[in-house]
């Protein structure tokens, strides 16, 4: 068998990545970082989102409870785990989680505090309403843009 003698040269072209190498694997692992991290808050806005879906449903199948064995909502949340709301009333809304309602307030994914209106819904109903990711009031009519990421137990 015939060796080639050694060339240094070649020997040093084939020791280590070049600097175009390098840079696209930085720019390809930049890439999915930056997917990964999209990805991530997306996901985590959504089960925020969620949670106070979930609570707000919660909420209302007790507060629509109390409604109909009491015939008339309660002024507020707190009347639904006080000593004169019905046992059944009760028992609905301490299914929530104590870091979502500590039986005054009600939290919604975002860690604020939601607000209950007993007429303010469609039609005059209970609604119960989280300001959304970025925890403004937002004081126009719900239909308004500045209201989208507003969360309503009503749809609204």
């Amino acid at each position: 068998m015939h060796e080639r003698p050694y060339n240094p040269r070649i020997a040093r072209r084939h020791r280590g990545f070049t600097l175009v190498e390098m840079l696209t694997v930085l720019l390809i692992l930049a890439i999915i970082l930056g997917l990964v991290v999209g990805i991530s808050r997306y996901l985590m806005e959504e089960a925020a989102r969620k949670q106070t879906e979930v609570t707000q449903a919660v909420l209302m199948n007790a507060v629509m409870r109390y409604k109909t064995m009491t015939g008339s909502p309660p002024g507020a949340l707190s009347n639904l785990v006080d000593g004169s709301a019905p046992e059944d009333v009760r028992a609905i809304a301490l299914k929530v989680p104590k870091d979502q309602f500590d039986g005054s307030t009600a939290k919604d994914g975002w860690g604020a505090a939601m607000t209950y209106q007993p007429a303010g819904g469609r039609g005059g109903t209970p609604v119960i309403i989280s300001n959304g990711p970025d925890r403004q009031s937002n004081l126009g009519t719900p239909t308004d843009a500045t209201n989208t990421d507003n969360v309503r137990s009503d749809n609204y």
